[in-house]
């Protein structure tokens, strides 16, 4: 199933309307402008995933969350039924493994293009511990002020409170395992 690109500024609205919060309002909160949270509504900003969890925070809903659909509850989530998430010019695909949020871990296979990363930045989330195992191509992963060049097979842990970044430096996809507890997406 190829994945497919959220509408991520209907669902900010949509929340937003829900709570009856203006765009002033979501904006003093999560320390953004007005004009770039309109912007991000109607399409037109790629949000980074800093400020996607400050306006999520804001909306009192997970990252994930942002992204609609109601992912799969109960112990069995078939291939066909994952959650796919594709940001908008960052060359990452995230299909979640796991259903939602109720449980004590999160699993997602990742795939990025060449040149793709998990961010705009370095960003950090509430995952007490996370794993990234690489399956295929080559990820320059930064964790603080450390850089580690991964290829596959390779696998490091760290705090996701720690603001970390992963970019595909290999010539062709590069797909990882990522592991996070407790869940934040």
């Amino acid at each position: 199933m190829p994945p497919v690109e959220i509408e991520l500024g209907a669902r900010v609205r949509q929340l937003r309307a829900k709570q009856s919060l203006s765009l002033r309002e979501v904006a003093g909160r999560s320390g953004l402008t007005p004009s770039f949270i309109s912007q991000v509504e109607r399409g037109r900003a790629s949000p980074s995933i800093g400020s996607l969890a400050r306006i999520a925070e804001v909306l009192g809903v997970t990252i994930g969350q942002l992204f609609d659909g109601v992912p799969p509850t109960g112990r069995l989530v078939r291939h066909d039924e994952r959650r796919t998430i594709r940001l908008r010019g960052l060359g990452e695909v995230d299909e979640y493994v796991t259903s939602g949020q109720e449980g004590l871990l999160q699993v997602a296979i990742s795939t990025f293009e060449p040149g793709g990363r998990s961010a705009e930045a370095p960003f950090e989330h509430e995952a007490d511990e996370e794993c990234l195992l690489l399956l295929e191509g080559r990820l320059e992963v930064t964790i603080g002020a450390e850089t580690y060049l991964l290829e596959a097979g390779d696998a490091v842990t760290y705090p996701g409170r720690t603001p970390h970044l992963a970019r595909n430096v290999g010539d062709g996809p590069a797909r990882a395992i990522f592991v996070l507890t407790p869940p934040s997406f």
